[in-house]
C-alpha cells in the first residue's frame, strides 16, 4: 500500500502521465473482471433489469464494478466534482448504456461549495469534500503528501457545484448505490419518492443512524454480503457497506 501511495505522488509530476495511470488501472481491472470492491459481486444475486443509479461515481469505479456483474441494465452516474467529468466519459466509452450528471445529491435543489485538493497542478479528487476542514485535515492525505501540504504546490480549490433532489431524473431503478461522503441521508430525502415508488434494492456506504431509520420507516432491511458465500444475510454488526431490501 505504501509503495501504491509513493506511486501516486511521484506521477503528479506529469498531470496527464497521472490521469492515464488512473484510467489505466480502472480500465485493466475492468477487463479481468475484479470489482473495485467485493460487495458488488452482491448485486448479481439480486433481480431486476431497470437502472442501476450510482450516487456519488467518482471516477467511475462503481459503474465498472457494477457492469462485471450486470451487463444489461442501464446505469446513471451521479457526480459533483467536475474533474472527474473526462474520467466518467472514459467510463461511458467501455460499459455502455451510462450516462452521467455532475450534480450533488441533496434533499432539495440549490447549489454547495466542493473542496478540491490540488498537488502539482493535479487534482486528488479521492480527497475532495464539501467541507474544507474536512480536506486540510484528512489524516490519509497528510500520510501521502506530509509536509508537501504546507508548500506551494499544494491548494485547495474551490468549486461550486449543483444540488439536485434526484426524484428529479424520474428513473424507475432496480439498484440505487450512495457514497456521498456523509450526506446519505440528505440524499435519500431527495430521492424518496423514487424509492417509494420502485422499491430499488439500495447499496450505502458507511449508513448513519438517520439513514438507516429512514429507510426503516419505507419498508427496508439491512444486509449484508458474506463473499465466502457468495450470499447476503441479515445484518449483524455493520459492516463498511449495507444492502437494504424491501421485506
Amino acid at each position: 500500500m505504501a509503495r501504491r501511495e509513493a506511486l501516486k505522488v511521484a506521477l503528479t509530476r506529469s498531470p496527464t502521465a497521472y490521469a492515464l495511470a488512473r484510467r489505466g488501472y480502472a480500465t485493466a481491472r475492468f477487463f479481468a473482471r475484479q470489482p473495485h470492491e467485493v460487495d458488488y459481486r452482491a448485486f448479481g444475486l439480486l433481480e431486476g433489469d431497470g437502472p442501476f443509479l450510482d450516487v456519488g461515481a467518482n471516477a467511475g469505479q462503481s459503474a465498472f464494478s457494477f457492469r462485471i456483474v450486470r451487463r444489461r441494465n442501464p446505469i446513471v452516474s451521479v457526480e459533483p466534482n467536475p474533474f472527474h467529468e473526462g474520467d466518467l466519459r472514459w467510463a461511458g466509452r467501455l460499459v455502455r448504456r451510462f450516462d452521467y450528471r455532475l450534480w450533488a445529491a441533496g434533499a432539495q435543489d440549490g447549489s454547495m461549495t466542493l473542496h478540491v485538493p490540488i498537488f502539482r497542478g493535479v487534482p486528488l479528487t479521492t480527497e475532495a469534500s464539501l467541507r474544507r476542514e474536512a480536506v486540510v485535515g484528512s489524516t490519509s492525505l497528510r500520510s501521502r503528501l506530509g509536509v508537501r501540504m504546507d508548500g506551494a504546490e499544494f491548494r485547495v480549490e474551490e468549486r461550486t457545484v449543483a444540488v439536485r433532489a434526484l426524484d428529479a431524473l424520474g428513473l424507475e431503478p432496480s439498484f440505487v448505490k450512495l457514497d456521498v461522503q456523509g450526506f446519505e441521508h440528505d440524499a435519500l430525502l431527495g430521492l424518496r419518492d423514487t424509492v417509494t415508488r420502485s422499491r430499488p434494492a439500495i447499496m450505502v456506504e458507511s449508513a448513519s443512524r438517520a439513514t438507516r431509520d429512514l429507510l426503516q420507516d419505507l419498508g427496508y432491511r439491512p444486509y449484508s454480503y458474506d463473499p465466502r458465500r457468495h450470499a447476503l444475510e441479515p445484518e449483524g454488526s455493520p459492516r463498511v457497506n449495507t444492502f437494504f431490501r424491501v421485506v
